[in-house]
């Protein structure tokens, strides 16, 4: 999605594992970096550091793209791979912040290593290091926190063609239980306006009978003419809520596109301002 990904509702940084708790989310550990710090409903994806990243020598390997060597190629994935590596260990600066984020890491399983040879002194002197990098130099994902799975589908359908971007349901049911509560809506809504026109249909119809002279009863034409004033009543009513109903969608929908905007702008400026002062 690239710059779409403003559409995916992001945070603007990762909030750490302790509010991921607070905030009542399962922890699930994923190896797709595609998922990593992607939020749905209760769960919440991480992907655990690679012990990789923490070797030496895989830096000065990844770094190792501007010798003759090195092909245009090559040298254009490990920048790739340079940028999407501090972008991902940044987030984790996010998440770790405190005793207690390192104590759900190391029980989660997120953090490889002895607990004596990895403390958290150590992980967050070498952590720390990925604060101060500017989001320029990160891959475009990496510049973006938190981003919410239903969002990201959404958009995936709507702007790659994709049915969805990541789908974590093993069950049909667990998929379409999302869309119950609307579907309910509408069917009870217009299962009550169908009822309410059955029922003036059938009080005009004996209405009619008793102006023919079918019958005579004065209790009856009252009777009707409640049936018939309880039905459009529940007409009226059930458009009004219906109508309520998509004026609230639409005035969150325009509060939270407003908010992107906003956010956009200022994150845009705050990029162009870094590119800037790089060239500079």
């Amino acid at each position: 999605l690239g710059p779409r990904l403003w559409n995916a509702l992001p945070t603007p940084s990762t909030r750490p594992l302790s509010e991921q708790i607070t905030l009542d989310r399962k922890i699930v550990i994923t190896e797709d970096i595609g998922l990593h710090c992607v939020w749905s409903d209760r769960t919440i994806w991480i992907k655990p550091i690679p012990a990789y990243l923490g070797s030496w020598a895989w830096w000065v390997w990844v770094l190792d793209w501007g010798g003759d060597a090195v092909g245009e190629t090559e040298r254009t994935e490990k920048e790739e791979l340079y940028r999407t590596a501090l972008g991902f260990l940044k987030t984790w600066g996010g998440l770790v912040r405190r005793r207690s984020d390192w104590g759900i890491a190391r029980r989660e399983g997120l953090v490889e290593g002895e607990e004596d040879v990895v403390t958290f002194e150590r992980f967050v002197a070498f952590i720390s290091a990925f604060d101060g990098v500017r989001d320029s130099d990160v891959s475009v994902r990496w510049r973006f926190g938190e981003l919410n799975l239903s969002a990201l589908n959404f958009h995936s359908f709507l702007f790659l063609r994709h049915w969805h971007r990541n789908r974590w349901e093993s069950r049909y049911g667990a998929f379409f239980e999302r869309f119950f509560p609307v579907v309910l809506f509408m069917f009870a809504l217009f299962s009550v306006i169908l009822s309410a026109m059955q029922v003036i249909v059938g009080a005009e119809q004996l209405k009619m009978q008793e102006m023919e002279g079918k019958f005579g009863n004065g209790g009856l034409r009252r009777t009707i003419g409640i049936f018939v004033w309880c039905g459009t009543e529940a007409i009226g009513w059930s458009l009004a809520f219906g109508i309520l109903f998509v004026v609230w969608w639409i005035v969150i929908s325009s509060i939270e596109a407003w908010k992107r905007n906003k956010m956009e702008r200022k994150w845009k400026s705050k990029w162009r301002d870094e590119e800037e002062g790089k060239v500079a």
